[in-house]
Order: structure tokens, then C-alpha cells, then sequence
């Protein structure tokens, strides 16, 4: 089975993970141990609870995803995800099962940390854009990088935290990610492309793999997070360090799929990137044509010092 880089961790599956155009690039045999994905017919699928959404039960050492009519799986260790997929399901939904949760909850026990948001290098320094659903985060990170900025990730930030000298984290690397965005038609058709040209990113879903020109080829330091937010203009405000950690735990990537016990992790980890790194919200105006103001905003803003922040336009 082939061997691809997934935010800096190794994965190795038997079966085709990624839509065209947005599959990590093949690497070379190495020893360093990698996360293994072995899927198979479920021969006893579960009765059909009718849940038309996947249902995450996460724990450090096991954690088990069901998506009715669509497959089970456990993730062990960070080091293998086991699947059944339901005989006649959706393959599409299987591989974006694996691919979208099942790949990141490894992640996650492996001690990464994990942003619901993209991330992007702006003029040396590297920032993350989180927001819930439909917020404009890949239009945002696409928008940019057409401004020569360099996608490090699209959907999903993965965290890894850089040892103190004197204290126990100082920073975090944020991993580069497929080389793709995901995005809505009117977005591609904002950006002179044609949605019909490129398949689906999610299945069932009207999202759009997008290929990404060029992309980070190893990890950087992340130095600020943006959290969109609606407005009547563009906008960036800072947060104090109890207001970014309420935002940082709302956007973590398992928000919504965490057991009561992994709760305290997640408030943890939000805590300690909150604790360390400058988090603004960034207010926007949802219609494309507000969306340059937008970029100018944030370029703005990355050239400001980073504390004492209230930057207008438009």
C-alpha cells in the first residue's frame, strides 16, 4: 500500500482516500511508523438508527465513528483506523468518512491540536482563519494565496506544540495539509473558474475540490488566529485571553464529537494556544464583492504590532 504525508504524519491505506487533485504526494519507504487504515465489507452492519450525521465517540487511546448506512470504524492510538463499511453504502461518504474525521482523530491521540480553520503564510508570518460553516474560511485562504500568500492548510489546522526552554510549550507548528481547497461554486466562479470542472470534495455535499497552485512543504510557526465573525464591516478586534479561549474551544475540530471526559482537553488545549498566541475576531461582510476589503484587512493587520489591535475598513 502506498505511502502519503498527512500533516506531517505518515498514512498508509488500502483504500483511495482523496478525490483528483487533492491527494497528498506519495513518499518514499522510511521506518518512521506510520498511521495504518485497513477497510473491509462490514459482514454484520449494526441496525440503521437513521442519523443522517456520523456519530464520534473520542477517547485518547480508542476512539469509534458510526455513519449510518455509510460504515464504522475505531481509531487506535493514534496508530490504526479499523473500518467496516456497510455493504452497498456510499463509497464516496466512506472515503470522506475516513479521510475527514477518522484521519484527524488519529491526529488528535497522536497530542496534535486541532482548529476547525485554514491556515495561511501572510508576508513571513503564519496565521490561522477559523469559523463555523459557511463562514468563507477556504474562500478567505484561496483569496489570499491569489495574493501570492502561501496556503499551509485548507479546513483543517493541525497544531503541534514546540517545547519551551524554560516552560513547557512556547509555540506551535502548524503542518501543511493536501494541496486543495474546498469550495462553494460561487466561489470558484468568483475566481474565473468553471465549479463543473473539478469533483466533488465531500460527497453528497455541493463543495468543490479546488487545487491549490502551491502549498508550504514543511511546517511553521503559527503566530496568529483570526476567528470570522458577521459585521457591517471589515473589521479585526483582539480578544482577551478568556474571550480567545471560549472561541479556540467553539472551533476545535472535535468540538461537536468529544465524550464528556475528553472535554477538559479540549478546554486545555484551548487555553494554551489562547494563553500564547494573539487571537483577533475578524469581522466581515458575507457578499463576495466585500471580499478584497476583507483580504486588506487582514494584510493590514499582520503588519500591525499584535496586542491593542482595532482595525477598520471600508
Amino acid at each position: 500500500m502506498p505511502l502519503a504525508r498527512f500533516f506531517g504524519c505518515l498514512v498508509r491505506s488500502n483504500l483511495e482516500l482523496w478525490p483528483d487533485h487533492s491527494a497528498p504526494a506519495a513518499v518514499e519507504s522510511t521506518s518512521e511508523p506510520a498511521i495504518e487504515i485497513l477497510t473491509m465489507t462490514d459482514p454484520d452492519p449494526p441496525p440503521i438508527a437513521l442519523d443522517p450525521m456520523p456519530r464520534v465517540r473520542f477517547r485518547p487511546d480508542v476512539a469509534t465513528i458510526d455513519w449510518d448506512g455509510i460504515g464504522r470504524c475505531r481509531v487506535v492510538d493514534g496508530a490504526r483506523v479499523e473500518g467496516w463499511r456497510t455493504a452497498g453504502g456510499d463509497g464516496g461518504r466512506w472515503a470522506s468518512l475516513l479521510r475527514a474525521i477518522a484521519l484527524p482523530v488519529a491526529l488528535a491521540q497522536r497530542g496534535r491540536i486541532l482548529l476547525h480553520g485554514s491556515s495561511i503564510r501572510i508576508r513571513g508570518a503564519t496565521v490561522s482563519i477559523l469559523g463555523a460553516s459557511r463562514m468563507g474560511k477556504s474562500t478567505v485562504a484561496a483569496a489570499l494565496a491569489q495574493r501570492g500568500h502561501t496556503l499551509i492548510s485548507d479546513g483543517l489546522t493541525v497544531l503541534e506544540r514546540l517545547p519551551g526552554d524554560r516552560t513547557p510549550v512556547k509555540g506551535f507548528l502548524a503542518w501543511p495539509g493536501p494541496a486543495s481547497y474546498r469550495l462553494w461554486p460561487d466561489a470558484i466562479e468568483h475566481f474565473g473558474g468553471e465549479p463543473a470542472r473539478y469533483p466533488a470534495a465531500v460527497s453528497g455535499l455541493d463543495k468543490r475540490a479546488v487545487p491549490a497552485l502551491g502549498i508550504a512543504t514543511g511546517p511553521s510557526r503559527l503566530e496568529r488566529v483570526y476567528v470570522l465573525a458577521h459585521g457591517d464591516t471589515e473589521r479585526v478586534e483582539s480578544l482577551s485571553t478568556v474571550a480567545a479561549t471560549i472561541a479556540l474551544t467553539q472551533h476545535a475540530f472535535l468540538a461537536d464529537y468529544v465524550t464528556a471526559e475528553a472535554r477538559d482537553r479540549l478546554l486545555g488545549d484551548a487555553a494554551e494556544v489562547g494563553g500564547l498566541l494573539s487571537v483577533a475576531r475578524l469581522e466581515r461582510r458575507q457578499r463576495l464583492e466585500h471580499l478584497a476589503g476583507l483580504l486588506d484587512c487582514v494584510e493590514v493587520d499582520v503588519s500591525a504590532p499584535s496586542t491593542g489591535r482595532d482595525q477598520r475598513l471600508g
